[in-house]
């Protein structure tokens, strides 16, 4: 898979709201479809949403070769939610979600909602600390198939300061590490609240974006969109 489909098909196992999706960009090739870094980082925001951008043969590829491992609370189940409307408007985006199980659902995008045994993810249940990330990495070797894996923010970061943000990055770091077949893509907290903790928010949320470019990452950005 060419390193431009890799986008598509990224872009389509990471759809926020039921009217988005991402638009395909000239990319450079690649040979390989796991994808740990992005050279100068990869950020998926809001000027990436119009579904006619991307071509049919990107999506099969995304329902034939994409399993995703998705870990979040209430906020992030917006994904799925957007990922099911979008299935009953165009039966072309088929997709398969299940708690606390990969799919195999051909002809559909398999998603392992949830990060067993639990389905609620908080971020002691996948990246804070060694106990979480052990819970992470049982899933992952318990799933063999799996080639995404994604956790989302709630509110969060409304309240961590710079230490409690790093922590976070380093986590994602100390899974890539372990497991280089697995793209790990990173997430802003969603921008509901203002004043100083919606402030503080898009500080932490600035360092994670900044982290990303520097550091050659893959970032969904949820709070730009």
């Amino acid at each position: 898979m060419t390193r431009r489909a890799f986008l598509i098909t990224l872009i389509f196992t990471i759809i926020l709201l039921s009217t988005n999706t991402l638009a395909s960009t000239s990319i450079p090739v690649d040979s390989k479809f796991a994808i740990s870094s992005w050279s100068g980082g990869l950020i998926i925001d809001h000027t990436c949403i119009d579904l006619n951008y991307i071509p049919s043969e990107y999506i099969t590829a995304a329902q034939d070769d994409v399993k995703i491992h998705y870990a979040h609370t209430s906020h992030g189940s917006q994904v799925t939610t957007g990922l099911t409307r979008l299935e009953a408007s165009n039966a072309t985006f088929d997709s398969s979600i299940v708690s606390l199980s990969l799919p195999t659902d051909a002809g559909a995008l398999c998603i392992l909602d949830g990060n067993p045994p639990q389905t609620y993810i908080e971020p002691d249940d996948y990246w804070q600390g060694e106990i979480a990330r052990a819970i992470t990495q049982n899933t992952i070797d318990n799933n063999p198939t799996l080639t995404v894996s994604l956790w989302s923010w709630c509110t969060q970061l409304n309240s961590y300061d710079a230490a409690g943000t790093q922590e976070y990055l380093d986590a994602m770091t100390l899974l890539e590490t372990a497991n280089s077949g697995i793209t790990f893509i990173y997430m802003t907290s969603n921008a509901q609240s203002g004043d100083s903790t919606g402030y503080n928010r898009w500080i932490n949320n600035e360092m994670v974006r900044q982290y990303c470019l520097d550091n050659d990452k893959i970032l969904f950005d949820f709070a730009d969109l």
